[in-house]
């Protein structure tokens, strides 16, 4: 049985008080890409700076969604489809607070607590897929949003305690956890210049991958 938390009524009703949002009171975005972005697809600004966004435009962008999203393991087997009919669980994002449990203190959320919510969904079976909870607050903004993906690819070491992926410590077994992840980096690239199996076979051989099937990989995700 899937799960469902609000009727078709309730959503109705959510996406009209949205769209009213949008529209009457619009929202502040300081990124200037993101603005210059969004004011060329129609998006207008009023005099205190906030850019309001019509009905039309939020319709196009919803259109533009895919029907579900499937995410894949590291073996490249699917791990999520949110087009079937069981729920599926994960540790959340972007949360600025955290109730401590060892304390009862509601702070700040750290680095620290990254690195605790990694290990913890390594080990959890009913996880379906990690994620870090929070945006740490001991990182500078421009940083916050890929210090889960630093930690745990090994390009950033924790603070304090360990961070844990496939029963190796990212540390000290950096080689060891890249060659295993598949990680592949957005920069350095040369995403422009090479095909997606090209880039694939070059972080392979980066990593010290052995028997790397490029093309198995590409199949299992439909990308070939």
């Amino acid at each position: 049985m899937k799960l469902r938390l609000l009727s078709e009524g309730d959503c109705k009703t959510i996406y009209r008080a949205a769209i009213q949002i949008l529209q009457e009171m619009g929202m502040m975005v300081k990124d200037l890409d993101t603005r210059r972005m969004l004011q060329k697809a129609g998006c207008g600004e009023s005099e205190d700076g906030y850019l309001h966004f019509d009905e039309q435009l939020v319709q196009k962008a919803i259109t533009s969604v895919p029907e579900k999203m499937v995410l894949h393991d590291r073996n490249g087997d699917v791990a999520v489809d949110s087009g079937d009919a069981l729920p599926h669980f994960a540790p959340g994002l972007n949360s600025i607070n955290v109730l401590d449990y060892r304390s009862a203190e509601h702070r700040l959320y750290t680095v620290k607590d990254i690195e605790e919510t990694a290990r913890l969904c390594d080990r959890l079976p009913n996880i379906d897929m990690a994620a870090g909870l929070g945006n740490p607050s001991d990182l500078p903004p421009s940083e916050q949003a890929m210090a889960t993906v630093k930690v745990l690819t090994a390009q950033m070491k924790p603070k304090e305690g360990k961070a844990m992926v496939l029963g190796m410590d990212v540390a000290t077994k950096v080689r060891e956890v890249q060659s295993q992840i598949g990680v592949c980096f957005e920069l350095p690239n040369m995403y422009e210049q090479m095909s997606a199996l090209e880039n694939l076979k070059l972080f392979a051989r980066l990593f010290g991958t052995e028997d790397f099937d490029g093309y198995d990989l590409l199949r299992r995700v439909d990308l070939a």
